[in-house]
């Protein structure tokens, strides 16, 4: 008995001693910390006694960057009412359920605009590029986004699809021409509501053939340009990427007769700020939240790109350092129509929704991705 108690008595002793010990230990290491913090900004500072940049601040080569105007007629203003949220009639369920065990260091979802008829393109897209789900690490999701139609039988087909594939946002409103800008918001919404973090959002047209080697190469550059010393990925401070094509000094149009036809009541500007055309163009998660929450209070503009990439952005207050011309991005139309080497391209268009522009787009983007698709094929087993 004696012996237990001196044993527990012991403990008891030993308990006292140590517990203040473990708690200075950790109060030491939690003032070393502070005391590795530079007062003014935050940033630590490592062994050597250099400045490690922190998330926050990233810095841009301003040289590279273009300012575009910030007057901008009714479009920089916001509209008294806010608009109301888009009702979803069919979500996409494989994205959404691989975005609750991704552990990817960085993914992306495509928001693919298709018009409801154009089922053979999106059966094209699934068999090509958007069949690369996992690469380099990455993970690939692909979202098609859809108006509803006035005919039963073309909504069952939809249904029909969509339980196939799991791939569908099908919006509580009729498929048009005219509903292409807000079915670019309905997009913006879901992602808004569902993307984590690490996740990157593409807004892409359904007649684009995307080259996952170059374009996960150069994302993956851009990240890496905004990863700390630490290894802290900044995926609040990621610009957006204009990959399909970055327009820096374009005219609206003052002809009354156009169809692109701009009065100058709503916009006096001589240029349309910097911004992406919506062939297609990548951003953060965080940035597509905060776009959309100014589509909210920003006046219809039926220029999608226009409106979103140039007048919403630059409603974020950040001048134009948040918008980048990847490779190949800064052409003319001229230059955009004529043919280039499709080893050098991030993405291809096939011209497949333009007026009097006769293109089987199925076809056209299976003989494009048959020329992508070797390269992809051997990096992948490069990595395996």
């Amino acid at each position: 008995m004696r012996n237990r108690y001196r044993l527990v008595r012991r403990f008891q002793i030993v308990f006292v001693i140590a517990i203040p010990l473990v708690f200075m230990g950790v109060g030491f290491l939690y003032l070393n910390r502070l005391v590795r913090f530079n007062g003014n900004n935050g940033s630590r500072i490592s062994k050597d006694g250099q400045t490690m940049m922190t998330c926050g601040e990233q810095k841009l080569d301003k040289s590279l960057v273009a300012h575009s105007p910030a007057t901008g007629g009714i479009y920089m203003k916001d509209t008294d009412e806010e608009r109301s949220p888009v009702k979803f009639l069919l979500r996409p369920t494989a994205a959404e359920r691989i975005m609750l065990f991704d552990l990817a260091k960085w993914s992306m979802v495509y928001l693919v605009k298709s018009a409801i008829y154009n089922k053979e393109r999106r059966d094209a897209i699934r068999e090509t590029w958007a069949s690369v789900k996992v690469f380099d690490g990455a993970i690939f999701q692909i979202v098609f986004i859809l108006g509803k139609s006035k005919s039963e039988s073309v909504n069952r087909e939809i249904n029909i699809e969509a339980s196939r594939h799991g791939d569908i946002l099908l919006c509580d409103e009729l498929d048009s021409s005219q509903f292409v800008a807000e079915k670019v918001l309905a997009g913006m919404q879901w992602a808004s509501e569902v993307l984590p973090t690490n996740w990157l959002y593409s807004s892409i047209d359904d007649d684009i053939v995307v080259n996952p080697l170059l374009l996960t190469k150069y994302l993956a550059a851009v990240i890496d340009d905004h990863t700390t010393p630490r290894g802290e990925i900044c995926f609040d401070d990621l610009p957006m990427a204009c990959v399909y094509n970055y327009q820096p000094k374009d005219s609206p149009s003052r002809e009354k007769d156009s169809k692109w036809y701009i009065p100058f009541e709503n916009y006096p500007g001589d240029y349309w700020p910097v911004y992406c055309r919506g062939g297609m163009y990548t951003t953060s998660s965080k940035m597509v939240k905060d776009l959309f929450e100014k589509s909210r209070r920003t006046a219809h503009l039926y220029l999608d790109d226009v409106w979103i990439t140039g007048f919403m952005r630059r409603k974020l207050n950040k001048g134009d350092y948040n918008i980048v011309a990847p490779p190949m991005s800064v052409m003319t139309d001229q230059e955009m129509y004529k043919d280039k080497a499709l080893e050098d391209l991030l993405v291809k268009h096939l011209w497949g929704n333009v007026e009097n522009v006769e293109v089987h787009v199925p076809s056209k983007l299976r003989d494009v991705w048959t020329a992508f698709e070797p390269k992809i094929k051997d990096k992948m087993r490069c990595n395996t």
